[in-house]
């Protein structure tokens, strides 16, 4: 019998046999398992964890209209939409940016989206400048370790865009080392309210850092921000499978079952000591590619006083590492059984033959009898009618009763004869006709004479 692996990870190993049937009374000393592992296609693709910025406005323009705590309303729409992989820097700003120090990216867990959550204060602020927050997201993404850098990063800004000056090249070159000058990631901008420079302001900044801008006010705002942000972040995010140290674990299950040979393709495989176990390093997979090896086993004669009829005979589990999070993931384990049925008794050519000459030699004495039993009552019938009716009655019931015995001694001596005969067809379907006597007349005569 076949199984598969739980479906949780994205590598999925099988194991199977072609062999699905085993009889019990035999060994099968070179029992194949295949043992195959495949990664997704590379129209599959997964979710690598993302780091990302969001840059809030809580300067005095966002008091009206509740623009505030629409924006606090998309930034809980985004934390909830992040993975616990992802990480996290909320940056609050006015005319300047409202935190004293850099602010973190913090890991997506539950205590971090709290954390991010409460970054957003409910106090107003002055004028709004954009150019701060908007550098300082950019160095948080730039300033990462090494190791982190590989992941793909977005800044998000929330705000109404009451800053025409973001459109002037001096607020991108403050300085002749400031980040804006050249933006390393792009700014995705969504705008909040009805203010007139809105479209403007949002717009220039998308552009110059190749974002792209959302209008996120009036009905549907809420859903077209989720759809947006969630768009985004796929696009960002999304690579083709692959994974390192794959590896495969082996295990005989039944206490008899050992490992004979494996046949891997080349890849590093080995057998413990007492062949129960083995071990196959796959190394490194792609999108797209399979792993297929053999397991060959022994496995001995079945138990006959155990009632089951199917055996597991080998387990198979696996391991791999997770190329674009780094996670460990387990496989398995997968068991593959075999069925180990009892063999039915021998069948012969007379089976049946037998019970039908006995049945049909009753059938025939019945009759006879049947038929003897109705001449004694007509006899008797004309014998009244004659007149000399005891005379006559006591001579046709002496007749009856001899006839009886001697039809009952014929009958028996017949049915005897189909007996033994249906014994002979028996026993000679089953050995050698001459290991009983059956061959012809011989036979015959013999039987005769007992």
């Amino acid at each position: 019998m076949d199984a598969q692996a739980a479906p949780a990870s994205v590598l999925q190993l099988s194991v199977f046999t072609a062999v699905k049937s085993i009889p019990r009374p035999e060994r099968y000393a070179d029992f194949p398992v295949t043992v195959r592992l495949v990664a997704p296609g590379k129209e599959q693709t997964v979710r690598a964890p993302i780091d990302i910025v969001a840059a809030i406005d809580t300067s005095r323009s966002v008091n009206d209209d509740q623009k505030l705590e629409k924006e606090k309303a998309a930034l809980a729409l985004l934390v909830d939409m992040l993975l616990p992989g992802d990480r996290l820097a909320v940056v609050p700003f006015d005319d300047e940016c409202v935190a004293k120090v850099e602010e973190e990216l913090v890991v997506m867990s539950a205590q971090g989206k709290e954390k991010a959550l409460s970054t957003v204060k409910n106090e107003i602020g002055d004028g709004t400048r954009l150019s701060q927050p908007l550098e300082r997201a950019e160095l948080i993404l730039a300033h990462r370790k090494e190791e982190k850098r590989a992941r793909a990063g977005l800044i998000i800004l929330l705000s109404d865009g009451e800053d025409t000056n973001i459109m002037k090249d001096k607020e991108w070159t403050r300085t002749s080392d400031s980040v804006l000058a050249k933006p390393p990631y792009p700014v995705h901008t969504f705008g909040f309210g009805f203010s007139k420079y809105k479209a403007d302001t949002m717009g220039y900044i998308a552009k110059r850092t190749n974002g792209t801008y959302t209008d996120v006010e009036g009905a549907g705002g809420k859903d077209k921000f989720a759809a947006t942000f969630a768009g985004l972040v796929t696009k960002a995010s999304s690579q083709p499978f692959s994974a390192v140290g794959v590896g495969a674990e082996l295990a005989a299950v039944h206490p008899g079952v050992s490992l004979v040979r494996i046949d891997s393709g080349g890849r590093k495989a080995s057998i413990s000591s007492d062949a129960r176990s083995g071990t196959i390093d796959i190394d490194a997979m792609k999108a797209g590619e399979t792993a297929e090896f053999t397991v060959y086993l022994d496995v001995p004669e079945g138990d006959a006083d155990v009632e089951a009829i199917t055996t597991e005979v080998m387990s198979v589990s696996g391991v791999y590492t997770q190329d674009w999070d780094g996670e460990r993931v387990k496989l398995g384990p997968s068991v593959v059984s075999v069925e180990r049925p009892v063999p039915p008794p021998p069948e012969t050519d007379c089976t049946c033959k037998e019970l039908d000459l006995i049945e049909e030699r009753l059938k025939y004495w019945c009759k006879v009898k049947s038929d003897l039993v109705a001449m004694y009552e007509k006899a008797e019938a004309v014998a009244v009618g004659g007149g000399d009716c005891k005379c006559n009655c006591e001579v046709t019931a002496a007749l009856r009763e001899s006839s009886f015995e001697s039809v009952n001694r014929a009958m028996h001596h017949d049915i005897y004869i189909a007996v033994v005969h249906a014994l002979r067809l028996r026993l000679c379907g089953t050995v050698t006709a001459t290991e009983h006597g059956c061959d012809g007349d011989k036979a015959v005569t013999t039987t005769d004479a007992a």
